[in-house]
C-alpha cells in the first residue's frame, strides 16, 4: 500500500460514534459542574443569573453544591447526544460522499 493510499484511509476513517459522545460528554459534565463551582466559591453575582439560566433547560438544577453534581449529569448526556449525533452525520456524509465519487467513478 503507497503512503497515498494510507494517507487517503486515514483521511476517511469512521469516527467511532460512542467514543465521541463519551468525550463531549465528559466536557459538558465538567464545564457545567466547574461553571457552577466557580461561581459559588468565588461569589460572582454578576454571572450567577447567566448560569441560573441552565435552570430553564436542566430540571432540578440550581447554582449550589447539589446543583453542580445534576448539572453535571444532564451535561453529560446533552454532550454525549451532541458528540454521537456528529460522529453519526459525519460518517453518513462521509459515506455517501464516498459513494457518489466511486459511482461516478465507474461510469467514466
Amino acid at each position: 500500500m503507497s503512503a497515498t493510499e494510507q494517507i487517503l484511509i486515514q483521511a476517511f476513517a469512521r469516527i467511532d460514534k460512542m467514543a465521541l459522545g463519551v468525550a463531549a460528554g465528559l466536557v459538558g459534565a465538567l464545564l457545567v459542574c466547574l461553571c457552577t463551582i466557580v461561581v459559588l466559591v468565588k461569589g460572582a453575582e454578576a454571572v450567577r443569573p447567566i448560569l441560573a439560566l441552565l435552570e430553564q433547560f436542566f430540571i432540578g438544577y440550581t447554582v449550589s453544591w447539589k446543583g453542580s453534581i445534576v448539572g453535571a449529569s444532564y451535561g453529560f448526556v446533552a454532550g454525549f447526544a451532541l458528540g454521537w449525533t456528529t460522529a453519526f452525520l459525519r460518517n453518513l456524509f462521509m459515506a455517501v460522499y464516498l459513494y457518489s465519487v466511486k459511482l461516478k467513478a465507474s461510469l467514466t
